[in-house]
């Protein structure tokens, strides 16, 4: 069963249908209509839409960044890799801050390596070497997985710590 219609009718329908069934959901559209639907046709709905956005996704395979573990390396090759990912896939603005946030830290590392190693300042330091992994570790970690094709994921090579990338999950 699916009604489609303004709000008000919907309203009213949904009023009366839940009077007979409980596991109606009520949504708004893309294409402004509101739509009275059971759970279970709600879940195929979004399947099929998730599978949609799939075949429609840029991907990327295999490596991104390989041979170093430097924050400052591994941040710029992330934050490139979601930044074309994210805009290639219409996402950028969910991603931005991420993207700005890494590239920040990362141009602050570069320019005070050097002088970050002096004993005042230690906590400061302590402090951005932190941050920084967390932004690589989470954040951008996080993101880019959230951009792995389907059975793959992003992270290090099973065989090379240092080759990180989208690889084909082994949990197949």
């Amino acid at each position: 069963m699916r009604i489609i219609g303004s709000f008000k009718v919907i309203y009213e329908q949904a009023r009366h249908l839940n009077n007979i069934e409980h596991d109606l959901v009520v949504r708004l559209k893309k294409d402004g209509n509101w739509v009275i639907e059971s759970k279970t046709e709600q879940q195929n709905t979004e399947t099929i839409e998730r599978k949609e956005k799939m075949k429609n996704r840029t991907y990327i395979f295999g490596t991104i960044s390989h041979g170093t573990m430097r924050d400052t390396d591994l941040s710029e090759s992330f934050s490139n890799a979601l930044e074309y990912l994210s805009t290639s896939n219409y996402e950028y603005l969910k991603y931005k801050d991420i993207i700005k946030k890494a590239r920040r830290y990362r141009d602050f590392l570069i320019k005070y390596e050097n002088k970050l190693y002096k004993p005042h300042h230690k906590k400061m330091r302590a402090f951005i070497l932190e941050t920084m992994s967390c932004i690589i570790n989470e954040d951008l970690f996080d993101a880019l997985n959230e951009f792995a094709p389907p059975n793959h994921y992003f992270g290090s090579h099973l065989g090379d710590s240092s080759d990180y990338g989208f690889w084909l999950s082994e949990d197949l």
